[in-house]
């Protein structure tokens, strides 16, 4: 049994990978920063290695994949060129590491080693368990913050109000969340053990249960569209839905009695709205004033607040103009590294997606491509209403899900001549 765990490797140290950034992240010491970064280049390293010794073959370079290579130099130009920077350009250059090679390295590293339908099993097993913790350590942020140990308790903006889990972050919390629940919906929509399948449901229903407290008007979104794609997918699944939604809602005014009116004031929650609006407004102008290169890596905040204008009848507030940064991960990327780097960034991602429409009735298990590319439009869409780059795992899943979809992509056998 051991044995046969561990000849998974590339599945264990995947896991192991979500396992520590989902559960560990808050608690995660500067000095094993490095550590993270450094991780997936060395383990590209050594496959590299292995196969030069191994196999003697040279190593043909994908050029659509060497963009996000090339977007990271274009990244490290673009942040030592920029004289504006108030820090040591070494303190954002960690940053940039940690928040965005690392995924990319991820990435890079699926493509050289691809997990096996297998190991997708064992990590999707590894989420279930990531759900569960989550939905437990939410309900605890919810209704108990101080019970949690001070490095997991929510921000005091948060108490009482927004579930968090182990992540501090109510957006951190859902997408970690969804994510697993779309592995774990696809698993349980593969499986032909009908155990495994009711099991799998189950983890999924108490999925929902955790986005639903976490008080995130985006991830509620996302639910949704989650929950049609579910019953798209398996039509079958629409009266059990039903009932579950009955009794999930039962279960969840026993665990969250005043669920209803927070979820009510919630949403009408216009300030946080309007914020929003300035800000992306700001972004705009900020944009369209270096549209090209922009305005250098690690500069949207230090100008921001000079582009913050009226719009209509809301008025921008004293904090959006001395502390609030961006909400929105695209316009950052835009007004930091102007059309330039958001084309390098996010060209891979279109030209798969191409790809993935024209050869659309070749792929031997289309839901699972379908799930695949809900993982990357989850992703982007939670980036139109927060920063990612503060989460590197987050815009991780956004590549973990990309890689899978290459892989499948290349595994379409070449039309007879």
């Amino acid at each position: 049994m051991v044995k046969d765990i561990l000849s998974h490797g590339s599945a264990l140290i995947l896991l192991a990978w979500f396992s520590s950034f989902s559960i560990f992240f808050v608690i995660l010491p500067d000095e094993l920063r490095w550590a993270y970064i450094l991780f997936f280049p060395f383990l590209i390293a050594r496959e590299v290695h292995r196969r030069w010794q191994e196999q003697r073959l040279r190593l043909r370079v994908n050029l659509v994949d060497g963009l996000l290579l090339v977007y990271c130099l274009y990244v490290a130009v673009s942040l030592f060129t920029n004289a504006a920077l108030p820090l040591p350009k070494a303190v954002y250059g960690v940053d940039f590491l940690f928040q965005f090679f690392v995924p990319i390295s991820l990435f890079l590293y699926l493509r050289l080693v691809p997990p096996s339908s297998s190991d997708l099993r064992l990590i999707t097993y590894g989420l279930v368990i990531i759900v569960l913790v989550q939905a437990v350590f939410g309900v605890i942020s919810l209704r108990c913050p101080d019970c949690l140990w001070l490095p997991y308790q929510p921000r005091p903006a948060h108490v009482f109000t927004r579930a968090t889990g182990t992540l501090v972050s109510p957006e951190a919390y859902v997408m970690t969340l969804l994510f697993s629940m779309v592995m774990i919906l696809r698993l349980a929509l593969e499986t032909e053990r009908s155990r495994e399948r009711y099991f799998l449901w189950i983890i999924l229903a108490i999925g929902v249960l955790a986005v639903l407290i976490s008080g995130n008007r985006t991830g509620w979104v996302v639910l949704v569209l989650l929950l049609l794609l579910t019953a798209i997918l398996e039509r079958r699944l629409i009266q059990w839905m039903v009932a579950a939604a009955i009794v999930g809602g039962l279960a969840l005014l026993l665990i969250v009695p005043n669920f209803l009116q927070r979820s009510l004031e919630r949403l009408q929650e216009w300030r946080q709205i309007e914020s929003r609006i300035t800000m992306n407004v700001a972004g705009l102008r900020l944009f369209f004033e270096k549209p090209l290169f922009g305005w250098g890596y690690a500069s949207y905040d230090l100008y921001d607040w000079q582009y913050m204008q009226p719009v209509g009848q809301i008025q921008s507030t004293i904090y959006e103009l001395a502390v609030a940064t961006s909400h929105n991960t695209y316009l950052t990327i835009l007004a930091e590294t102007g059309m330039v780097g958001f084309a390098l960034l996010l060209l891979p991602t279109l030209y798969y997606f191409l790809r993935s429409l024209l050869a659309w009735r070749k792929f031997q298990h289309p839901r699972e491509m379908i799930l695949l590319w809900a993982i990357v439009f989850m992703v982007h869409l939670s980036g139109q209403t927060a920063d990612l780059r503060f989460f590197p795992f987050i815009l991780a899943y956004w590549f973990f899900a990309l890689a899978l979809i290459a892989h499948r992509l290349q595994a379409i056998p070449p039309e007879p001549a």
